[in-house]
């Protein structure tokens, strides 16, 4: 418990998360189920083709917007609307 000033105080709460196996997930990470790789970009932002101008821009940062033809958007909702696997 922290006190403050005004005589009100905060209470701090840490959660530890893990795996199955007991294994930290900020030590080890979560392995996916499924991996899904995002299309490949062939236009900048300015609607230069990559191609010709061998120059391919970073991504902005921040998530990207969604489109009906993005692989990742159709693999998760394949993925919501099928049947739940049981647990090994």
């Amino acid at each position: 418990m922290i006190p403050l000033d005004d005589g009100a105080a905060l209470i701090l709460t840490v959660g530890n998360f893990s795996n199955a196996d007991g294994k930290s997930i900020l030590d080890e990470g979560v392995t996916p189920t499924e991996v899904v790789r995002a299309a490949a970009a062939t236009e900048t932002d300015d609607g230069e083709d990559v191609a010709a101008t061998g120059v391919q821009k970073e991504p902005a940062p921040g998530p990207r917007p969604l489109s009906p033809d993005d692989p990742v958007l159709q693999k998760a909702l394949q993925l919501l609307k099928s049947p739940a696997k049981k647990a090994a």
